[in-house]
């Protein structure tokens, strides 16, 4: 017998995978998940040793987070799910490599700002209010978009200021200085004399004042002379004590004191002159003081005179 021998050679082969973390990989009988350098023998399709080396790489999986943002009542798409409300949710897609990314989702819904302001105008002017022009005292909103992209509303409160219109009527006697409403006059005519003093109110409206100013003519009434000294003794001269020109006044108050202080008589628009009594006693012979107030002229006289019997 003539034998031929022929030895084969045993074939070596190297490959390459990839897998992902989670995934296995089934490398003969071997089920493998992590990443490294396996070797393994087979029988090729000629019944010869084959043997391969597997280098296995494991791609991990890819974990992120994201921030969004949504107005309240606007929706945020994530994956197959419509989210309107805040909260963290987790969604898993297919990453660039075939694996799984798993993303957390931080999701802030804003809600819509609110604010007020109050504004006052003067009658005859406009305010501009978004899309409205203003004339009149009320309550208006608009709707703006804020700096976060979601409704801003605002509501104003607009107060249109009338002018101020205000009119006086008042008297004074002539050369008399007029200080008062707002208006300082020293030059006028007796009678009726009308003046207008237009400027502007706090708000910064017109402001229009009218004074109705009447000057009562100045009269010239002579002064009044106090007697110095009275005899209330029954002869017929000055058994009462006297006030020269007192008849020339329509208004006035004449009050007469003891020495002490102690208030005697006062007579009001009339005076018939002091007969030198008080509660029906007739006062001792002494030094008598008064007081005279005259109304039209705005002017007190005081002083003494002296009781004789």
């Amino acid at each position: 017998m003539t034998l031929t021998l022929n030895i084969a050679k045993i074939d070596y082969v190297t490959v390459e995978e990839t897998i992902c973390e989670g995934e296995n990989y089934r490398f003969g009988k071997k089920r493998l998940n992590a990443a490294g350098e396996y070797v393994e023998t087979f029988k090729n399709i000629q019944g010869r040793d084959s043997v391969v080396t597997l280098i296995l790489s494991v791609t991990d999986k890819v974990y992120s987070n994201i921030e969004e943002t949504i107005c309240r009542g606007d929706v945020y798409v994530f994956g197959d799910r419509t989210l309107k409300n805040p909260g963290q949710y987790k969604a898993t897609f297919t990453s660039s490599t075939g694996c799984d990314s798993i993303v957390t989702l931080d999701l802030k819904v804003t809600e819509s700002s609110k604010s007020t302001i109050r504004e006052m105008i003067c009658e005859g002017e406009t305010y501009e209010f978004g899309s409205q022009t203003l004339t009149e005292t009320g309550k208006y909103e608009e709707t703006y978009v804020s700096a976060n992209g979601c409704d801003s509303v605002v509501t104003l409160y607009l107060t249109v200021v009338k002018p101020h219109i205000v009119e006086f009527n008042d008297t004074i006697k002539e050369g008399a200085i007029y200080k008062r409403n707002g208006f300082y006059i020293d030059s006028y005519e007796v009678g009726e004399n009308v003046f207008t003093h237009e400027g502007v109110n706090r708000y910064g409206c017109d402001s229009i004042v009218t004074l109705n100013l009447f000057v009562i003519e100045k009269v010239v009434r002579p002064d009044v002379i106090p007697a110095k000294f009275m005899t209330p003794n029954g002869d017929g001269i000055r058994d009462t004590w006297e006030i020269e020109n007192l008849s020339y006044y329509s208004k006035y108050t004449v009050k007469i004191y003891n020495r002490w202080g102690k208030l005697l008589v006062t007579y009001t628009n009339e005076y018939p002159g002091w007969d030198g009594y008080y509660l029906g006693h007739p006062q001792p012979s002494t030094d008598y003081w008064f007081e005279i107030d005259l109304e039209e002229t705005d002017t007190q006289k005081v002083g003494n005179f002296t009781l004789m019997r």
